[in-house]
């Protein structure tokens, strides 16, 4: 079973859309209301590597499966997996902020969004 790290973001990081965090606070507002359409966010884990890195930091590669369960299916069934890689930097805080010392160094998550596109159809009205 792959080991759980967290870690504060003491610098600004950038995601896809050219957005610019400052803080796991920001980060975690924004990924509540990309994925508020879903009833149920479920990862299954597929593939863990970890090494160390000359600097002292460690490079995390992982895969895993992303379920999603659109609002209003509470059922077993998802409604789309997705496949994601996921691949991190750690190293030592740059702040006293870090999570037991550490903080993300680099972050980069990849998953084809188009898989679940098609199901904001399905979505009840918010009238």
């Amino acid at each position: 079973m792959p080991r759980r790290t967290s870690v504060f973001i003491a610098n600004p990081w950038i995601c896809e859309t050219l957005k610019e965090f400052h803080g796991v606070d920001a980060m975690a507002a924004w990924m509540r209301d990309l994925f508020i359409p879903f009833e149920r966010i479920n990862h299954v884990p597929e593939t863990y590597l970890e090494y160390g890195n000359e600097d002292g930091s460690v490079t995390v590669h992982a895969t895993f499966l992303r379920q999603f369960w659109l609002k209003g299916n509470v059922g077993e069934e998802p409604d789309s997996n997705t496949s994601v890689a996921w691949v991190a930097k750690v190293g030592k805080a740059e702040t006293e902020d870090g999570f037991m010392g550490l903080q993300w160094k680099e972050l980069n998550l990849f998953w084809d969004k188009t898989r679940i596109v098609g199901l904001f159809g399905k979505l009840p009205s918010d009238e």
